[in-house]
């Protein structure tokens, strides 16, 4: 058994009769449901309900969870996992947590053949295979490959440590910063952030320039922030990095041309969302507003002008793009023989602040017609795809930016 504190426990146990829901569970809820039958990761859903991090999780799509189990938990000594449960260590149990949280739905296959993962924390973990091993974070994956509605867990030997696990070593030195940070007074933190700091700038990674702040409490906070963002910040991008051999480039921002965007938002509607596409330096496509959840609105599009992309023969959509965290829609509009036409959706979140090239099979594109889904239509003709459109619709009513470097189709 694990000593773990009563409360954490209490926190994730289930009421009366809540087991047995009215309908099947989804997204999140489908994950946690999932966990809970298997009865082999009580500590992880423990650590969960004293997190703060279930709100969050509720919000996501699909997702990948690499889920330790009880006797993965049991391989740490027990006073460090008491520490963890302790209100004093809730910043370091959510950066342990959200390094199991992996956007998407991704099957062992899919992992190995991606070679890196970036979590929903921001950090980047190598995958592998060692001795017929897969192995996540340095963790193997006892078992793999379990599906819900809610996207696929992987159960894991052992428990990530993203101080030790991240790929990038900057992401390593930010973590443990703020690990040692976490117990000490003001004056303690200012040390050691400024430290972290400036081995990071050693380390070559860009270090923005603080403001003043008066007081030790406010200068040891703003610190905190920076150290925290360059868990999510990842390496100066190549923006040069081009779609591949098995892919053709259709649309990039940095040639001249290139298909004219236009915004359609909740404004057709009656909603008063805002957003606006640019270009702008190094050729760039920019996607950027607000969203509002007034007067049933709460989305906003930009769509490419019609053109014959001649895609017949290809497997899917290649883009390379930068977001923020939130979710996105990535939309083919195409027409049949018939004149018939529909648009194809796909969504996605990818990391915050991160250049990562996104693939987007059609046989995962689901028709949408006015926010209802049809997925029993089946995939686009990729002959008849003549735009694309970009999606933002998750009622999150704070600013939003989503970078373009350019879109391609592989076969």
């Amino acid at each position: 058994m694990l000593h773990l504190p009563l409360a954490a426990v209490l926190a994730v146990a289930p009421s009366g009769g809540a087991a047995v829901a009215p309908a099947a569970p989804r997204g999140a809820d489908a994950v946690l449901a999932l966990l809970d039958s298997r009865g082999r990761t009580e500590a992880l859903l423990a650590a969960l309900g004293v997190s703060g991090l279930r709100g969050a999780l509720a919000e996501m799509g699909d997702m990948t969870v690499l889920a330790p189990t009880d006797e993965a938990f049991q391989r740490i000594p027990a006073r460090e996992v008491t520490r963890l449960f302790e209100e004093g260590s809730r910043g370091r149990l959510q950066r342990i947590l959200t390094a199991h949280v992996i956007p998407g739905a991704l099957d062992a296959a899919a992992l190995l053949e991606m070679g890196q993962v970036t979590t929903v924390g921001g950090v980047t973990l190598d995958v592998e295979l060692a001795g017929g091993q897969l192995l996540i974070g340095g963790a193997a994956v006892s078992t793999n490959d379990l599906r819900c509605e809610g996207g696929v867990v992987h159960e894991l030997a052992g428990v990530i440590d993203p101080c030790s696990a991240a790929a990038d070593p900057v992401q390593r030195l930010a973590c443990r910063a703020l690990d040692l940070g976490e117990g000490l007074d003001a004056a303690g933190q200012a040390a050691v952030f400024e430290l972290a700091l400036e081995s990071a700038r050693e380390l070559g990674r860009e270090v923005l320039p603080l403001r003043a702040r008066p007081g030790l409490e406010a200068r040891a906070a703003a610190l905190r922030e920076e150290v925290a963002r360059l868990i999510s910040r990842s390496p100066e991008p190549t923006m040069n990095e081009g779609p591949g051999d098995d892919a053709r480039l259709l649309i990039d921002f940095a040639a001249e041309g290139e298909p004219r965007w236009f915004t359609l938002n909740d404004d057709v509607m009656g909603g008063i969302s805002r957003s606006r596409f640019d270009r702008e330096e190094p050729s760039i496509g920019v996607f950027s507003g607000a969203l509002s959840l007034e007067n049933n609105g709460g989305f906003a599009t930009i769509r490419s002008r019609s053109v014959d992309f001649e895609l017949e023969g290809t497997r899917g959509i290649r883009v390379r793009l930068k977001g923020d965290g939130r979710e996105y829609g990535l939309s083919v509009l195409a027409g049949d023989e018939r004149g018939r036409s529909g648009s194809w959706r796909k969504k996605f979140t990818p990391p915050a602040g991160e250049w990562v090239v996104l693939d987007v099979p059609y046989e995962e594109m689901v028709l949408n017609v006015r926010g209802r889904r049809f997925p029993d239509v089946g995939p686009p003709d990729p002959a008849g795809v003549r735009s694309f459109s970009f999606i933002i619709a998750d009622k999150d009513e704070t600013p939003f930016r989503l970078e373009l470097d350019w879109i391609a189709a592989y076969r």
